[in-house]
C-alpha cells in the first residue's frame, strides 16, 4: 500500500516490493544529505530487513517530496510488543535494534535521510504525518543519531511544539580517524614508537614465514575467501566466548550484507595470511569515502604477535594512500582503540512520546523513575551473557 498525503507531498511505503520504486532516488538523496553513511544505504536497510523482520515488526517508509523532487526519507518501522500482557506500539528506526550499546546492535550511525537545509520542513511533514495517520503508536524511539545532527535539535522543537514529551541520553562514543593528512603526518602524531612498533610486529611474523595481505572487494574474490573467516574464528576467542560473523543472533546477516556490497563496490574485507592460513580478518565496509569496520577478530594462536594489529595498520595505510576521508571503528574497547586516535564521536538516543494517558505514564516510568535505564542494563547484560555463554 502506498499512500500520498497532498497536503505534506508525504507519501507511506510499506513493503520492499514498493519501496523498490524509489531505490533509485534512495543514495542519491542520501549523497545530499548532512552525513551521508552506509548504514542508511538501500543495501543495508533493505538487507537488514529481510534477516530481522517478524511479524511484530511493519515497514513505515515516508518520503516527504517537494513536487516530485525526493527531498526526505524516514526508515521507520511500527513495533508491536507488550508489557505485562498489555499490548504497546512503538515506532523505531530501521535497522535498530534492542539497545545501541550491545552486541547485538549492528548499525554504527541512523538518522533520517534529509536534503542539506531542509530539515525543518521535512520532519515538520514526517511528524504531522505520524500524528495524523499511523493510528495508536505510543512512542518513538531513536538511536543511534549523532549527537551533532540537525535532526535532533528540529524534533525537539517539533516536541514541544505538538506537545509531545521528549527524551535524550547519550548511548555511545565511535572511535573515528579522520584522514584528514599524511600517513608520515598520522604516524608522528601517534607518538615516536608508533612505527617502531609496527614495524618489529611484521618483522616478527616473517620469522615465521610468509605474510600476505588480501584486500577482498570483487563478488569473485568474496565468495572463494569468505569461508577463511569461520576457520579464524574457529581458532579465536570467540569461538568460546564471543559472537562470530556467523553467530544465530546476527541471523545470517554479514554473509548477506558482504554479498550484496560486493556486487554494489562497498566491500572491503581484510585478511591476514601466515604461510597461506589465515589468522586474522576485518570486516569493513565503505560509503561516500568512509570505511565501517563492522566485526573482526585474529587466530589467538598468534596473539603475542598482535595480528589484528597488525592488519589494521596495513589497511589503514591503504586507506590514507587512497585519501579516503575516514576510518570508523565504532563503539566499545575505547581503550584499546584509542591508540589511533584521539577523536570520538558522540552518538545519541531519542524519545518521543505522543499525547495521552499511556504514553504520559510510560514518558514517568521510562524516564522519570529511570525504569529503562534498569532495565537496560540488565536486559542487555543477560542478553550478551545467554548468546556468548550459552546461558
Amino acid at each position: 500500500m502506498i499512500l500520498m498525503s497532498h497536503k505534506n507531498n508525504t507519501q507511506e511505503i510499506n513493503t520492499i516490493e514498493e519501496l523498490r520504486q524509489i531505490e533509485p532516488e534512495w543514495n542519491a538523496l542520501l549523497a545530499k544529505s548532512e552525513s551521508p553513511t552506509a548504514y542508511l544505504t538501500y543495501e543495508w536497510l533493505t538487507t537488514w530487513w529481510s534477516c530481522f523482520k517478524t511479524p511484530n515488526k511493519k515497514l513505515l517508509i515516508l518520503a516527504v517530496r517537494d513536487n516530485t523532487e525526493l527531498i526526505g526519507l524516514a526508515p521507520l518501522m511500527v513495533v508491536e510488543y507488550s508489557i505485562a500482557g498489555i499490548p504497546l506500539r512503538k515506532i523505531e528506526f530501521l535497522s535498530m535494534m534492542r539497545f545501541a550499546y550491545s552486541p547485538s546492535n549492528l548499525a554504527g550511525s541512523l538518522d533520517f535521510i534529509i536534503k542539506t537545509g531542509r530539515h525543518k520542513e521535512v520532519l515538520s511533514s514526517i511528524i504531522s504525518y505520524l500524528k495524523n495517520n499511523i493510528k495508536g503508536w505510543l512512542y518513538l524511539r531513536l538511536h543511534p543519531i549523532s549527537s551533532d545532527s540537525s535532526s535532533i535539535s528540529v524534533l525537539e522543537y517539533m516536541a514541544k511544539e505538538q506537545r509531545f514529551s521528549f527524551h535524550r541520553r547519550i548511548v555511545f562514543q565511535n572511535v573515528r580517524i579522520p584522514i584528514d593528512t599524511t600517513w608520515e603526518e598520522y604516524c608522528l602524531q601517534r607518538g615516536q614508537n608508533f612505527l617502531k612498533k609496527f614495524k618489529s610486529l611484521e618483522k616478527k611474523f616473517t620469522q615465521l614465514g610468509e605474510l600476505r595481505y588480501l584486500d577482498i572487494t570483487s563478488p569473485t574474490d568474496f565468495e572463494s575467501t569468505y569461508n577463511t573467516l569461520t576457520e579464524i574464528e574457529a581458532r579465536s576467542w570467540k569461538s568460546k566466548h564471543g559472537l562470530q560473523v556467523y553467530h544465530s543472533m546476527y541471523k545470517n546477516f554479514f554473509p548477506k550484507l558482504a554479498k550484496v556490497c560486493s556486487e554494489n563496490d562497498m566491500l572491503r574485507l581484510w585478511i591476514l595470511e601466515l604461510n597461506g592460513k589465515g589468522i586474522a580478518y576485518d570486516l569493513s565496509i565503505t560509503y561516500s569515502n568512509k570505511i565501517e569496520s563492522l566485526i573482526s577478530t585474529y587466530d589467538k594462536s598468534y596473539a603475542k604477535y598482535s595480528p589484528g594489529h597488525l592488519l589494521s595498520y596495513h589497511a589503514f595505510y591503504i586507506y590514507f594512500q587512497e585519501k579516503l576521508r575516514e576510518i570508523n571503528l565504532l563503539w566499545g574497547e575505547l581503550g584499546a582503540k584509542s591508540k589511533w586516535t584521539s577523536t570520538f564521536h558522540k552518538h545519541d538516543e531519542i524519545f518521543i512520546f505522543n499525547r495521552g494517558f499511556i504514553p504520559k505514564m510510560l514518558y514517568l516510568i521510562f524516564h522519570r523513575i529511570k525504569f529503562y535505564r534498569i532495565y537496560r542494563f540488565f536486559a542487555n547484560n543477560y542478553y550478551y551473557f545467554k548468546n556468548t555463554h550459552g546461558f
